[in-house]
């Protein structure tokens, strides 16, 4: 029993911290035009965008339904190769990521903060990157909210 307790705890902290990296900001626009305008964002600076994926669609193939989930993943190729330098473990954060999702008939939007890369990882003097791209996901957010 007492191990059954120690089990949840663990998974209830380890749950809490990883969502507490998760930054969510909630869209005024429909999660179709969500997704329009961060694409034209990733565009407009010169970004790749990698890949677009519509989990929504992919569970009505499968006969099941999903409020609406998307992910972009897309970023720098320059960027995300000085910290695989630096650590190559970090190649399962890259490319960046956005999610656009449905809660309670609201589109909101998240992302996992940069900066948290170097809690786990050994990117050490890579912590202005690493700023850097947490200013970019700020601010393509952002531009969303005020768009």
């Amino acid at each position: 029993m007492i191990r059954v307790i120690f089990t949840t705890i663990v998974f209830m902290i380890v749950s809490l911290s990883a969502n507490a990296q998760l930054e969510v900001k909630q869209s005024p626009h429909s999660p179709e035009e969500t997704m329009a305008i961060l694409k034209e964002i990733i565009i407009q600076k010169g970004l790749t965008l990698f890949s677009e994926v519509d989990h929504a669609e992919q569970a009505q193939q499968v006969g099941m339904e999903l409020h609406s989930v998307g992910i972009l993943s897309f970023g720098d190729p320059k960027v995300g190769t000085i910290l695989m330098q630096a650590d190559p473990h970090v190649a399962i954060e890259l490319p960046l990521k956005i999610m656009v999702f449905e809660r309670n008939g609201r589109t909101m939007m998240g992302y996992t903060d940069p900066e948290t890369y170097s809690e786990k990882y050994n990117l050490e003097g890579q912590e202005e990157v690493l700023k850097k791209m947490h200013n970019l996901l700020e601010e393509m957010v952002e531009t969303v909210v005020n768009n």
